[in-house]
């Protein structure tokens, strides 16, 4: 059994403010938040700028450490470690997210998981260079994806989508649409390995649907025909024996199954 007697003491930088009350109040996709940073720390803002992503380190103060497994009991159970739960043996919290507004000591950002009050232990920035790995193994959630609300499924599908291609665009948001109607009406795992995908458009869809799936030209699950200045778009996505033929536009889209 590894021991260690060297006791550790952290004191918050600051706190989150946001609408959540509770942790049971913050929804999959997380929600935007203010982070108040304890004014005498305003000089370690500096440098930081809007559209910056950081990681905020928070201490789940609601959190039980005594609980080490995920949906026990069940099918899905797993340990914390494997998951992103707010309950684990030391409390902490890493989220990144992306700065949008900087007002002296008080940094507003697009998302965060963590409840009202929550005390915020650190914060650094993302390095891209460093730390960007798109080729990682997505975690099959699809149990969990296929019970949430179709809106908030929708946000979590078109942020990595948005993270990729690097802005918000109705492209991103259709994307994350198309994926969050294969998810819970058609049970596909976006991540799969197998799943495949033919695009025939611009850029834009192009980059959405390679930062939702993980698909690439390096790992075989992508290949493209780039229309730059085309106003619509065209997918196959392939997975063994089953293909779907989907049409889209920035406003709308029309997905068919085909065997």
């Amino acid at each position: 059994m590894i021991t260690h007697n060297k006791a550790i003491s952290l004191s918050p930088i600051g706190f989150v403010r946001c609408a959540a009350r509770t942790p049971a109040d913050v929804p999959p996709e997380g929600l935007p938040a203010s982070l108040w940073v304890n004014s005498l720390l305003a000089p370690a803002v500096g440098g930081l700028e809007v559209g910056m992503h950081i990681y905020v380190i928070g201490w789940f103060d609601q959190a039980d450490p005594a609980t080490l497994l995920g949906s026990p009991g069940t099918t899905q159970e797993r340990g914390v470690f494997s998951i992103r739960s707010s309950s684990r043996p030391n409390q902490l919290g890493l989220t990144l997210t992306q700065i949008e507004r900087i007002d002296g000591s008080v940094i507003d950002v697009q998302w965060l998981d963590y409840a009202d009050g929550t005390p915020i232990l650190d914060i650094k920035r993302y390095n891209a260079r460093w730390e960007c790995i798109f080729s990682t193994p997505r975690d099959n959630r699809t149990h969990f994806e296929r019970l949430i609300d179709r809106r908030s499924l929708e946000t979590v599908l078109a942020r990595p989508a948005r993270n990729f291609h690097g802005e918000a665009c109705p492209w991103v948001d259709r994307v994350g649409e198309i994926g969050a109607t294969l998810v819970q009406e058609h049970g596909v795992f976006l991540g799969d390995s197998r799943l495949s995908a033919q695009i025939v458009g611009n850029g834009h869809l192009i980059d959405a649907w390679q930062g939702m799936t993980g698909a690439s030209f390096g790992n075989g699950r992508l290949t493209v025909d780039f229309q730059p200045y085309r106003q619509d778009g065209e997918i196959e996505a392939r997975l063994d024996s089953a293909r779907w033929r989907i049409e889209v536009t920035q406003e709308w889209f029309v997905i068919e199954r085909e065997e």
